[in-house]
């Protein structure tokens, strides 16, 4: 093909190819499924600024006109107040609560990118807001709605090992051991599980939902070389007193099943010497 020919097939294809994208635009912004609210303020690659007292004192100056216009019925002029703490100062406790307050009708009507895109933006330029134990427990919830497993994983991870409240502990380990089991470390759930069992923190009733949790986790999810572990860590811990019964009867059927009928057998007897009594 002479260079001429070449080069006007080659315009006439760069032709086409605009053409094509400028036609299924349309269809491609129609099949965006989240329309979000601009957030400002969202994490970048630079480090946020941190806004000073005076910020802080012009956000609340702001925000007390923006209430006071919605009493006197002006919401346009009180809805622009309130945009502008949002869009130019960033950062302050104030701009921190307004964008929070946009968090829980973004997941009502389940624009998880939305709510997502507002609770890092917090984290990321408001790290010591004043509810940022509850917007963490949040996030975590978040993660898990949209699959992200793994980083919810190591946010609970943190933030479960850092806390000091017994009950914030319990409503983490709830979200925790769901997300160990769907990253596959079942057993890792079950440790947990049976360490908040045995905390004297906690009512009986509390205790018992705990270790209901742990016997349905190793009933279902926990495996053959994980239960081996388990059994071989456990077996002598008082603290798992209550549960090494179907450890060791889980173990046992394992055992009978690989045709290991020898292991199964002296697993058998040792569960019926050992826990007779349960």
């Amino acid at each position: 093909m002479k260079n001429s020919e070449y080069y006007i097939v080659k315009y006439w294809t760069i032709i086409r190819v605009v053409v094509l994208l400028l036609l299924i635009q349309p269809l491609i912004v129609g099949c965006v499924p989240e329309p979000r609210p601009k957030i400002y303020g969202a994490p970048s690659m630079l480090p946020p600024a941190t806004p000073d007292s005076s910020d802080e004192d012009l956000a609340l100056k702001l925000f007390d006109e923006a209430k006071q216009l919605k009493l006197q019925g002006k919401t346009s002029e009180a809805d622009l107040k309130t945009e502008q703490i949002i869009s130019t100062l960033v950062g302050t406790e104030i701009w921190a609560q307004l964008i929070h307050q946009r968090v829980k009708p973004s997941i009502d009507d389940k624009l998880f990118a939305a709510a997502i895109g507002d609770v890092e933006a917090i984290l990321y330029n408001r790290p010591h807001y004043t509810e940022i134990d509850q917007l963490k427990r949040l996030y975590a919830d978040l993660l898990i709605k949209v699959s992200r497993f793994e980083d919810a994983e190591n946010l609970l991870r943190q933030l479960y090992k850092s806390s000091s409240d017994s009950k914030n502990r319990l409503v983490l380990a709830d979200l925790f051991s769901v997300v160990l089991k769907k990253n596959g470390r079942s057993s890792e759930a079950v440790e947990l599980l049976i360490e908040l069992a045995n905390a004297k923190e906690y009512t009986a009733k509390e205790q018992q939902r705990l270790l209901h949790s742990a016997e349905e986790l190793l009933n279902g999810r926990v495996g053959f070389q994980e239960t081996e572990q388990l059994w071989a860590k456990y077996r002598n811990d008082s603290k798992w007193q209550k549960l090494l019964p179907m450890l060791g009867f889980k173990l046992s059927k394992i055992y009978f099943h690989t045709r290991h009928y020898n292991r199964a057998e002296q697993m058998l007897i040792e569960i019926e010497k050992r826990f007779s009594d349960t």
